[in-house]
Parts: structure tokens; C-alpha cells; sequence
């Protein structure tokens, strides 16, 4: 803190809390005041991710878009405002024992359909982190592996932009 500031607790979301607790494991902050936070419900049969907008010195909380329902959030970068950010989460399929990565961009507060942000060829990946600039393209890494266990991981770093998903691979 600076020049003798002292900090201020808020009113803080109230989200939805699981049988094993809730937590936000991911903030972006393009403008002091202007966040947009992800998280977990946690239940013992499946995830519930959550999202909560600081923006006007209030929290809300915000409806999941389908395509991340039943996803865990890894991530979550803003561009000017916490209404134009694109999110990232882990989608695991129980039965194929794999995991994938559905990436979701939020423009003006409403989100858009679902980018697969999943490497040709990988049985299973994981997402690692999502950053966008202030303006232009958004990029995402993580790791995969070409089969769903047993495989060194792989990383990843992909370029999302209004027109698709451009991938770059280091092996």
C-alpha cells in the first residue's frame, strides 16, 4: 500500500457453495474496480464453476454459459473491461478418463459459442493459462498428451482470435 492507504473489505459475492466449500482460483482486473473472477463450487459427484463481476464498486454474481457447465475454471484474462475477457476451463470425460478445453470469450457481457481449444491429435489435455492484451488476440497454453494416460505432456500455446483457434506446438 501506498501513500498511507488503508484497505477496505467489501460486500463479497455470494456464489453458490458445493458439500466441499466454493473458491475463485482465477481474477483479471483490466481497471482498478473492473474484475472478473472464476471459481468452483466443489460437490462429490461433479464441478460447479462460478463467476463473479466487480465492476461499479458491487460484486455479481454471473449465469454459466452452457458450454462451461460442469467444467473446472483455469482461467480467465480481460480486455478494457471485465465484460470483453475470455475464459478457459477443464472439461473431464470420466468415461474416457481424458480431459479437454473449452475456451468461451465473453464480448460486452454476453458469451459467445465455445472455441475447442483442444491440440489436434491429443487424447488428453489440460489447460494451463489464458492472457489477452489490452487489444488484438488472446493466448492460451497448457499441456496434452497423445493418449489419455502413460504419455509424457506436451506443451502448448495457442493465438485465439475472432476467427478461430491458430495453434502452435512445442514438443
Amino acid at each position: 500500500m501506498t501513500s498511507g492507504a488503508e484497505a477496505r473489505r467489501g460486500a463479497t459475492p455470494n456464489p453458490p457453495s458445493g458439500p466441499n466449500g466454493a473458491s475463485f482460483g482465477s481474477v483479471s482486473c483490466p481497471r482498478v474496480g473492473d474484475c472478473l473472477a472464476a471459481g468452483l463450487a466443489s460437490s462429490f459427484t461433479r464441478p460447479h464453476p462460478i463467476l463473479a463481476r466487480l465492476h461499479a464498486g458491487h460484486f455479481r454474481v454471473l449465469p454459466i454459459p452452457g458450454a462451461l457447465a460442469g467444467t473446472v475454471p483455469a482461467g480467465v484474462s480481460c480486455q478494457g473491461t471485465s465484460a470483453t475477457c475470455e475464459l478457459i476451463a477443464e472439461r473431464f470425460d470420466a468415461a474416457a478418463q481424458t480431459s479437454h478445453t473449452p475456451a468461451v470469450s465473453m464480448n460486452a457481457g454476453t458469451f459467445g459459442a465455445p472455441l475447442s481449444a483442444d491440440v489436434a491429435g491429443a487424447g488428453s489435455q489440460l489447460p494451463g493459462g489464458v492472457s489477452c492484451p489490452p487489444a488484438g488476440a488472446c493466448a492460451i497454453t497448457g499441456s496434452w498428451r497423445p493418449d489419455a494416460r502413460g504419455n509424457a505432456l506436451h506443451p502448448y500455446a495457442e493465438q485465439v482470435t475472432p476467427a478461430g483457434v491458430m495453434l502452435t506446438l512445442a514438443s
